[in-house]
């Protein structure tokens, strides 16, 4: 079963990058993705290994 607090988050964030910017709050799409990222990591549903693991330097760069 699907955690709820995950699809929460994830409908949060596919929101905000449908919309463009969640109202009310002052974030664009990269904002919302940010957040998107520091709730899962709050609340301890990803790791911070994993996190880290999941980030693509390349592409940063």
């Amino acid at each position: 079963m699907a955690d709820t607090v995950v699809l929460a988050i994830f409908a949060f964030v596919y929101l905000g990058m449908i919309l463009g910017e969640i109202p009310g709050f002052a974030l664009d799409r990269t904002g919302v993705a940010l957040l998107g990222a520091i709730a899962l990591l709050a609340t301890e549903r990803v790791s911070p290994e994993s996190a880290w693991d999941a980030v693509d330097v390349p592409t940063i760069g």
